[in-house]
């Protein structure tokens, strides 16, 4: 892996966040769970049809 990639994972529902951040020293999680509101997802998804079999969160 190539040090600083990110990796965004969002559930079904938009309310859920995870974010993974990969660097020198190891690996580093984020979780966030929104209280109010969902997740704004770009309208060009392409990208995440390409993943390596992970499913959302």
């Amino acid at each position: 892996m190539i040090d600083g990639a990110l990796f965004l994972f969002v559930n079904r529902r938009r309310d859920r966040i995870k974010a993974l951040w990969w660097e020198t020293g190891g690996l580093t999680l984020w979780y966030r769970r929104l209280e109010q509101g969902t997740v704004e997802l770009s309208s060009t998804r392409k990208w995440s049809s390409k993943t390596s079999g992970l499913k959302n969160c």
